[in-house]
């Protein structure tokens, strides 16, 4: 059930936070995050959780997301909703100890979403207060 809660979450966001007219944020945005992230505690990020991340499972929802976490601390979130893109999302991020912390951007509005990661060879899992999220490295 909490699997199909978090799914839900992620498509209500994508599919209102990532239509056709969205872009990728302003230059302004990522430097103000980027700023505020200098001033906070961050380890150096492992270099296996950088590159690009599939979902292993698609569910009951038949949906697939792919993660890119890149070396310059941005990220995004790309959705294909029973094969059809569903948006993707846009953001930054940055590692403190074992947790992922992301500030992403959603029609221009940002929010932060934390969670708790560890990876195990070529297998990321993402967990939040929802519960694991199992991604297989795909680049």
């Amino acid at each position: 059930m909490r699997k199909i809660t978090i799914i839900l979450l992620l498509l209500a966001l994508l599919l209102v936070g990532c239509g056709k007219n969205d872009s990728t944020p302003s230059t302004e945005n990522k430097a103000s995050t980027a700023e505020t992230f200098a001033s906070l505690e961050t380890t150096p990020t492992p270099e296996m959780l950088i590159g690009a991340w599939r979902s292993l499972d698609p569910g009951e929802l038949d949906m697939v997301e792919t993660i890119e976490i890149f070396e310059d601390g941005s990220i995004t979130v790309n959705c294909q909703y029973q094969g059809k893109d569903a948006g993707t999302i846009y953001g930054t991020y940055y590692v403190s100890d074992d947790v992922l912390h992301c500030d992403m951007f959603s029609n221009g509005a940002p929010y932060m979403i934390e969670y708790r990661f560890e990876l195990d060879g070529r297998e990321l899992i993402l967990q939040d207060d929802d519960g694991p999220a199992h991604y297989i490295k795909v680049s």
